[in-house]
Order: C-alpha cells, then sequence, then structure tokens
C-alpha cells in the first residue's frame, strides 16, 4: 500500500518537473500500478499455500503483467480507436502527462522535430494531439512501446512458467495477462 502511495505521488511529482527519465517513469508505474497486481498475485499464493518461490514468481509475475498492462494502457491513450477504447484519443497528450510516449520524444527528437513539438504545445488540442502523434509515428515510438509492452509481458510469462505446474494450472492466470493486455479499452 506504501509503495502504491509513493507511485501516485511520484505520478503527481512528474507533472511539474521536465527532465523525468525512462527509467522514472517505469519504476513510477512500477509502484503505482504493478505493485498492485502483484501483491494480489501473492496474496492468492500465500493463500493457496505456495511454497516461497512459487510466491516470488508469481509475485513477479503480477509485476511485469502490471507494467505491460500500464504500457498498453499508454499506447491506446495516444493510438486507440475512439469507438474502441470509449474516449477521446490523446487525452495524456491534451494534459502533458509524462508517459513513455513523451518523455521517449523528448529523448529522441532532433532539432526540427523539437521546433515543431514546442509550436504544437500551443495549438488547438485536436491539432495539438494529431501532431504529436504523427511526431511519434514518425519517431518509431508507436513501435517501440509495442516492443516494450511485449518484453514485459515475456517477463511476466517467463515467471509464470517458472513455476513448473501444468498448463492446465495456470490457464486461468494466463488468460487474465491475455485479457488485460489485448484489451482495446
Amino acid at each position: 500500500a506504501i509503495e502504491v502511495c509513493i507511485g501516485q505521488q511520484l505520478d503527481m511529482e512528474f507533472e511539474q518537473r521536465k527532465d523525468v527519465s525512462l527509467d522514472e517513469y517505469i519504476q513510477m508505474i512500477h509502484l503505482k500500478t504493478s505493485v498492485l497486481l502483484g501483491m494480489s498475485m501473492h496474496a492468492g499464493a500465500i493463500l493457496g499455500g505456495a511454497s516461497e518461490e512459487e510466491k516470488n514468481h508469481i509475485y513477479q509475475f503480477g509485476k511485469n503483467l502490471g507494467i505491460a498492462f500500464q504500457l498498453q494502457d499508454d499506447y491506446l491513450d495516444s493510438f486507440g480507436d475512439q469507438e474502441t477504447i470509449g474516449k477521446l484519443p490523446g487525452g495524456d497528450i491534451r494534459s502533458n502527462k509524462k508517459t513513455f510516449l513523451n518523455i521517449s520524444c523528448k529523448q529522441a527528437m532532433n532539432e526540427e522535430q523539437k521546433s515543431r513539438y514546442e509550436a504544437l504545445l500551443t495549438k488547438e488540442d485536436t491539432e495539438k494531439v494529431s501532431g504529436i502523434i504523427e511526431l511519434y509515428k514518425e519517431l518509431g515510438l508507436d513501435l517501440q512501446l509495442k516492443e516494450t509492452v511485449e518484453l514485459y509481458t515475456q517477463k511476466a510469462f517467463s515467471d509464470l512458467d517458472s513455476l513448473k505446474k501444468s498448463d492446465e494450472s495456470l490457464q486461468s492466470l494466463r488468460s487474465l495477462a491475455i485479457s488485460l493486455l489485448k484489451r482495446e479499452k
């Protein structure tokens, strides 16, 4: 619970900062989102009589799944379809929220792109959102983010596979992970 509160505080502090790194962002979503999922899974493992090693693997599974989930949420916020996600895309862009895409964009831009980005920040929301999303695509950040989601997904499944249980006994956890990561809302 303390880690979730620390993660939320970091998220709020990031709103005031201009220099958030990707490592800091991943740490924040780890604390804000993934430890909650990891602890929920850990509690289930305790109740199920799991060994210490099994509890550790299930906790790591939940943490990595939580990071992948939050990164997928970042992706959907910028690249999701309004009808599919049930809200207007680009909310994080409109609010200048520090996300994987925002931070990566600032790190990857050349001087011309930086000038374009700064000009887009002064535009009306529709033009701002569409312009910044185009910049994300130009920099290949949509693909980079999908690769990062896949990295954390594979880490999660690796921890699940380390449990050395039958596929049948792990099927509900696999189904949960797939539903969280393949969602469109």
